[in-house]
């Protein structure tokens, strides 16, 4: 204890010790390392397919707690450039989207599930987090 204090008054390891004493853990006499903090959910996790032309990137962006809270997907539709945005509610219900393909711009959501023919929006955060991709260009 002694050196720690010794040090932090030095500016060594006052950075290094301030976390320990704001969260209440005391230093660990027995020279045993702290246990790790918990690993929190990655804001964002993208998946490639390759080879599925209708959906070959998907990112996921997850709030604090895991929740998938906007999906987006790019590929191509009937031989053009894909991209579509779905943000989703706190109730996991889709809020609204934004469908871009065959050189339109389309503002969607739960009025209007299928933008274009064929291409639909999934209902629900729990349906974009575990759909298939959709490789049918």
């Amino acid at each position: 204890v002694g050196e720690v204090r010794k040090a932090a008054r030095s500016g060594a390891v006052a950075d290094s010790a301030e976390p320990m004493a704001a969260s209440g853990a005391a230093p660990a006499a027995s020279g045993a390392a702290a246990a790790p903090a918990p690993a929190q959910p990655s804001p964002l996790e993208a998946r490639s397919y390759p080879g599925c032309l209708g959906e070959s990137r998907r990112v996921l962006e997850r709030d604090a707690a895991g929740r998938v809270v906007r999906r987006v997907r790019t590929g191509s539709y009937q031989g053009t450039p894909l991209r579509v945005e779905e943000w989703f509610g706190p109730d996991g219900r889709l809020a609204r989207a934004r469908v871009e393909a065959m050189g339109r711009r389309v503002d969607a959501g739960p009025g209007l599930m299928e933008p274009f023919p064929g291409l639909t929006l999934a209902a629900t955060a729990q349906e974009a987090d575990a759909a298939p991709p959709r490789c049918a260009p």
